[in-house]
């Protein structure tokens, strides 16, 4: 699988499952989706290879940002900015392997009805 379709995967999967919960997918949502996708994708790099290019981090944001720009037609580049920003940051933080972890099985568990 390419890295493409690895985050196109992951962002499908978890905005899908955050839009069937009662509380909808929101635009701040759907960034706090994409940046812990990227960060995510970015952290597994680091820990396989030891370093992450600048090259790679740019093509793990390019690819976010295309599918942000096909999936909504009113996110922005002041969205995708924060996006980025939010998710660098994320990376900083020596919790964000956990971090990850429960943000991710937050929008995965079924729906308590």
């Amino acid at each position: 699988m390419t890295i493409e379709k690895l985050i196109y995967q992951n962002l499908d999967i978890l905005i899908t499952k955050q839009s069937e919960k009662p509380e909808g997918l929101t635009l701040q949502k759907s960034i706090e989706i994409g940046a812990y996708v990227a960060a995510g994708v970015l952290r597994s790099r680091h820990k396989d290879q030891g370093e992450v290019l600048p090259e790679e981090i740019e093509g793990v944001y390019g690819i976010v940002g295309k599918f942000y720009s096909k999936s909504f037609d009113t996110f922005t580049q002041e969205n995708f900015d924060l996006l980025k920003k939010s998710s660098l940051e994320m990376m900083q933080k020596p919790t964000f392997d956990q971090d990850l972890d429960v943000f991710i099985e937050s929008i995965m568990e079924a729906n308590k009805n």
